[in-house]
């Protein structure tokens, strides 16, 4: 009786091994998402464009990674300048960028470090900081660009 028990136990185990043989499962599969998956941000770009037309610069604030360019491009049939402040409403450079009349033409500026700055026209705003732009000229033309 007893070597008939073994017998049974022995062909159960050999039917249940020959079962598993077809059994897809091959163990976990990793990585294993629990909780509510978040997005990856997107990083800033390393360029942006700025479009002055009308007198006015679009969009008027940028975002970009440091060491990264702005392009201003002058679409109006006369000149406009970019002149960066230092974030006191201070010129930051003595000449300004200016980018001549004509659609296309452009002007180029590279930031290397990382902060908000802004930027305005000279020709039609005479102060730098957004605060005081409304109170400059008629047609105020500033703009912010933050750098990450």
């Amino acid at each position: 009786m007893n070597r008939l028990r073994i017998f049974f136990i022995c062909v159960g185990f050999g039917l249940m091994s020959l079962l598993s043989i077809g059994c897809p499962y091959d163990g976990p599969h990793y990585p294993t998402t629990y909780g509510v998956p978040t997005s990856t941000p997107t990083p800033a770009p390393l360029t942006a464009s700025v479009t002055i037309s009308g007198s006015v610069y679009s969009p008027s604030a940028v975002t970009i990674f440091h060491g990264g360019t702005v392009v201003w491009i002058n679409n109006d049939a006369w000149a406009h300048t970019v002149l960066p402040d230092n974030g006191s409403g201070v010129c930051a450079a003595n000449n300004p960028l200016t980018a001549s009349p004509g659609p296309g033409n452009s002007v180029t500026l590279t930031f290397n470090t990382a902060g908000n700055f802004n930027y305005h026209c000279s020709i039609h705003n005479a102060c730098g900081t957004l605060s005081c732009a409304t109170t400059c000229s008629a047609n105020p033309m500033y703009g912010t660009i933050v750098v990450q």
